[in-house]
């Protein structure tokens, strides 16, 4: 470092020092251009607890405030069913920038669902198109739509380009935790709405899985865009509640699941497919599951196992739970295709 006197070498090259300067450094700039100062930086960002966990690599182990934001948002308020005692993590400002509604939709009482098509609006995309609102009369708002023209030879070949370095393997923001401190517990819901089943609206399967070392970007991303490529159905509308939860809901279950999860973590992944073909101008999602892979799964993706319960409202109201251990890999649907009869069977006993 030719040019510095000796009192700001001596503050560069001691750790202690270095380490209270970095600390004031945004995120970005840690991540880039700070690690290639020169080695002494780069050991620094990489041993430091405290710069880790400022870029969320490694988990706060102190209490936060008790307010649910966006690191250098303002505020918002706490959720009535947490603990006063608890803290509310700070969601990954980085995560939801990049991310955005996609994954993050955090801007009031109510969201959005969306499905496969809508991965276009993520970092690499070339030409995201446009989110077009579809508002079911009986639930409003309900589904965002998304829809982009064909893409030239030119913009295929830049997405290209930018989907290499963001699904690589290696790539540091699978690697984050989507929340300081972080949930050690993700939430799961995916209510029945098949307009044959004898009991739409009251049955769901629900899970709340852990985590090891707290809920990282990866494994949220890879189960959402797993389910929401391998279903058997026209569309897989997915949404994650964060904190609270957010209306519209397909039943009065639904909401009460929801709310049950989110007392036990701060974010729940909630996943519908339904058959919904009727509407116009919208082809299933994704149009081939293959391509939707290609496009959208990290090279080195894992689909995190989930041991499901199947709930079930009795007729004089009260929740009825079945347990049913099922790897999400395989898909829920298609091991209610191979349960089909035992599932009406307890759908019409309670």
């Amino acid at each position: 470092m030719e040019g510095f006197t000796q009192g700001a070498r001596s503050v560069l090259f001691t750790i202690e020092l270095l380490e209270a300067i970095l600390l004031q450094v945004d995120m970005v700039t840690l991540l880039t251009s700070a690690m290639r100062v020169n080695k002494t930086w780069h050991e620094t960002i990489l041993n430091s607890p405290t710069i880790q966990q400022k870029l969320f690599f490694k988990p706060a182990g102190q209490k936060v405030p008790r307010v649910s934001k966006v690191a250098g948002q303002d505020e918002t308020p706490v959720p009535s069913h947490h603990q006063a005692e608890e803290a509310t993590p700070v969601l990954n400002p980085l995560l939801v920038r990049k991310f955005e509604r996609l994954f993050f939709d955090i801007t009031g009482d109510q969201s959005y669902e969306r499905r496969a098509t809508s991965f276009d609006t993520l970092p690499w995309s070339a030409s995201p198109g446009e989110e077009v609102e579809f508002t079911d009369p009986d639930r409003k708002p309900a589904r965002a739509i998304q829809r982009r023209p064909p893409l030239d030879a030119d913009a295929l070949q830049k997405e290209d380009a930018s989907k290499k370095r963001f699904t690589r393997t290696g790539a540091s923001w699978r690697r984050m935790l989507v929340s300081q401190p972080p949930p050690v517990q993700l939430g799961y819901l995916s209510p029945d709405v098949a307009w044959d089943s004898p009991i739409q609206g009251r049955r769901a399967w629900k899970a709340l899985t852990p985590t090891e070392g707290g809920l990282r970007m990866g494994q949220l991303y890879d189960l959402v865009q797993h389910r929401a490529g391998h279903h058997p159905q026209h569309s897989s509308w997915f949404r994650i509640h964060w904190f609270r939860p957010q209306e519209p809901f397909r039943s009065c279950l639904s909401q009460e699941i929801c709310a049950e999860l989110l007392a036990s973590t701060c974010v729940v992944v909630e996943m519908v497919d339904e058959n919904d073909s009727m509407i116009p101008d919208h082809p299933a999602a994704p149009a081939d599951v293959t391509t939707f892979d290609a496009m959208y799964r990290c090279e080195e993706a894992s689909v995190t196992a989930l041991e499901l319960e199947e709930v079930t409202v009795r007729r004089n109201g009260q929740l009825n739970a079945i347990c049913s251990i099922v790897p999400v890999q395989d898909a829920v649907s298609d091991y209610l295709k191979k349960n089909w009869a035992f599932c009406r069977t307890v759908g019409r006993a309670v």
